[in-house]
């Protein structure tokens, strides 16, 4: 069936998903293989009593394990929605380091516990820092909501997401954020988020 129009962009986003799961086992296995390699190199420092080798060895081992850590985030991505109680904290810290900036020191964070796919939300803050501020630092204020729910205001306005245009990556945070029962939109502020409060233990 020929494709045409505004169905293309579609089109070539499912063909890029439908060849991201193979690509991400294939790359997983193939980590898996070298961290057993450099073991096999670290030990046979040990053996020839080189303690350099070793610890090269030990750097390299770190820097994988943290490839595959995020490769292991991107697939679980993939793998769409699966909510779970995560600290608001933990999540917005997170979000932060993933857009390159700081959370300022005035910011208000509530020490709340919210509802949230960890991944997608991770990437929805990011996205939210970088358009309020593409570098530096960003102010993250939180508020309480009728009903229960918590909202984050991410100061700003004056950044963008690299090669998106507000608009849609506006629509990809709210996307993310609807998921798993919050919400999002461009406040006077800045981009808000409002997250699910997580259910307390009766």
């Amino acid at each position: 069936m020929a494709s045409g129009g505004g169905d293309d962009g579609l089109l070539a986003l499912a063909l890029l998903g439908a060849g991201a799961r193979g690509f991400q086992h294939d790359l997983s296995s193939k980590l898996q293989a070298l961290m057993m390699s450099l073991d096999e190199i670290a030990e046979r420092g040990d053996d020839l009593g080189d303690a350099e080798i070793h610890r090269a060895a030990e750097r390299a081992m770190a820097s994988i394990k943290d490839t595959h850590a995020v490769l292991m985030a991107y697939r679980q991505l993939a793998r769409g929605a699966a909510p779970a109680e995560a600290r608001l904290a933990d999540l917005v810290d997170a979000g932060a380091a993933r857009a390159g900036v700081a959370v300022a020191a005035d910011s208000t964070v509530p020490a709340a516990t919210v509802v949230a796919t960890a991944t997608a939300t991770t990437l929805a803050i990011a996205m939210a820092c970088e358009l309020a501020a593409g570098t530096g630092a960003v102010t993250v204020r939180g508020a309480a909501v009728a009903g229960g729910g918590v909202e984050l205001t991410v100061v700003g306005g004056g950044g963008r997401v690299p090669g998106v245009a507000r608009a849609d990556a506006l629509a990809l945070i709210r996307f993310a954020m609807v998921r798993d029962g919050g919400d999002a939109h461009d406040g006077s502020d800045g981009v808000v988020l409002r997250f699910t409060p997580a259910t307390p233990a009766r």
